[in-house]
């Protein structure tokens, strides 16, 4: 999180790129912005992960602690049902199967 790092900035764009191609991998929801709601997610989870090992909790939640771990990942889960189920009910929604997979390898 330092400014002017050459070393941080390689591995920012590395990481940025990896996630980019994960993304589009998993997409499937056409004229969805996939790439807007993965970033928002990866932001919010970076932003616990950080107030996790600055021990302090947020909203409430203990964020050191398993318990408060689960709930957040119930919560993700619940988000992206959410958008799922938007998307299905959605008449402009569109869906396109990808050729390529991801497999577990791959992760």
């Amino acid at each position: 999180m330092k400014d002017n790092d050459p070393q941080a900035d390689i591995i920012s764009k590395t990481l940025d790129n990896e996630l980019t191609r994960l993304t589009h991998q998993l997409a499937f929801v056409r004229e969805g912005d996939y790439q807007a709601i993965s970033a928002v997610m990866l932001g919010d989870l970076s932003y616990l992960t950080i107030q996790a090992q600055l021990d302090r909790t947020v909203i409430g939640i203990d964020l050191r602690s398993e318990a408060g771990w689960q709930r957040i990942e119930e919560a993700v889960k619940a988000i992206y049902k959410a958008i799922n189920q938007f998307a299905m009910n959605s008449p402009k929604t569109q869906f396109s199967l990808r050729k390529e997979s991801l497999a577990a390898s791959d992760c």
